[in-house]
């Protein structure tokens, strides 16, 4: 049992201790908030928020996205699986929360909402400190923002990326053309058209990003190579047949899983760039014949490696699939542990 607090202003924990000591259950804060809860409690709270952190609540797991701006500690929490957020005072119907108070600063929350909230799905219900629930696809349209895709169309040359000697990418092959192939029953491809996982559709895009402690050729490696590793068997129909997945490691190979002793190509890969880009067709629990698009980028960042994953390709013959594929957060979230662990 856990009491989650969005952030410390007093009219969101003036019973959090009584609350604590009536159920037995812990407190989380994060601690850039910890001055605000000493104004009100003279117990320290129970245990700390950290931005990334999961929580599992009654089988539903909460992603805790650091949302400074309200206050230092703001946090949000956001249930994929249920297509909701929990903004605190961080996002309302109509704007941000306010920042007349102690340390709260416009700048920040606007750069919070515009980063961390406003990249997820239009779809998800936001549900406030106070007041009316809303969306994100209303406040984004309210907001005025153009909701641009991750993917950039253009990438800098080798040359141009400042990363240490370590890390540095193997150069990028020139004139490559991303494609889409059309799964067949025999896993080779049919029509091939022009991939553009941002376009919108039936439904936006799915769009995570997630930082990992390693270099981007070893998260690439582990993303592709060691699929299985990382993959949740939760999700699969029956986790105790699960045994992993197979990428072949150039352009047109199969993305392969084995199951209960079988092989079943789930994608082909679209795009090979080592340690760079990885995309492919993705078509688990989809329609084989209407196969949804996935794309992965590694860049280098202070800390690593920045994943950013962008599931698109939703049409009115797959998008039924598309709550299943909520859980890539959590997914990625395992793959990052993997990779700096390994």
């Amino acid at each position: 049992t856990a009491i989650l607090l969005t952030h410390a202003h007093d009219d969101h924990i003036d019973a959090a201790v009584a609350l604590a000591d009536a159920t037995g259950a812990e407190t989380y804060l994060h601690p850039d908030d910890r001055m605000l809860w000493d104004r009100v409690h003279a117990q320290p709270p129970g245990q700390e928020l950290a931005d990334g952190d999961t929580i599992e609540v009654a089988g539903t797991m909460l992603h805790v996205l650091h949302t400074p701006g309200h206050s230092p500690g703001a946090c949000c929490f956001h249930a994929p699986a249920l297509g909701v957020v929990f903004s605190g005072d961080t996002l309302f119907q109509g704007g941000p929360g306010a920042t007349g108070r102690s340390f709260s600063d416009f700048d920040t929350i606007i750069d919070s909402i515009t980063r961390k909230l406003l990249t997820l799905p239009p779809d998800t219900v936001v549900n406030t400190g106070h007041g009316d629930a809303t969306t994100i696809g209303a406040e984004a349209t309210a907001a005025g923002v153009d909701r641009p895709g991750p993917l950039r169309t253009a990438r800098p040359e080798p040359s141009q990326v400042v990363v240490p000697d370590a890390h540095r990418l193997p150069p990028t092959p020139s004139g490559k053309r991303l494609v889409r192939s059309t799964l067949v029953p025999k896993g080779r491809c049919g029509q091939m058209t022009d991939l553009d996982v941002t376009r919108r559709g039936v439904a936006d895009p799915i769009v995570c990003t997630q930082q990992v402690d390693a270099d981007p050729v070893h998260a690439f490696e582990v993303f592709t190579e060691r699929f299985g590793d990382w993959w949740d068997p939760l999700l699969t129909p029956d986790p105790s047949s699960y045994e992993g997945a197979d990428v072949e490691e150039v352009e047109g190979g199969l993305v392969v899983l084995h199951h209960d002793g079988e092989d079943y190509p789930i994608g082909e890969v679209l795009e090979w760039t080592i340690g760079e880009r990885f995309a492919m067709t993705f078509h688990l629990s989809l329609p084989r014949d209407h196969p949804t698009e996935l794309a992965v980028e590694f860049e280098p960042s202070e800390a690593g490696t920045l994943v950013t994953l962008t599931h698109g390709g939703w049409e009115q013959d797959n998008v039924a699939q598309r709550s299943k594929f909520t859980q890539w957060p959590h997914l990625l979230a395992r793959f990052a542990a993997v990779a700096a662990e390994s």
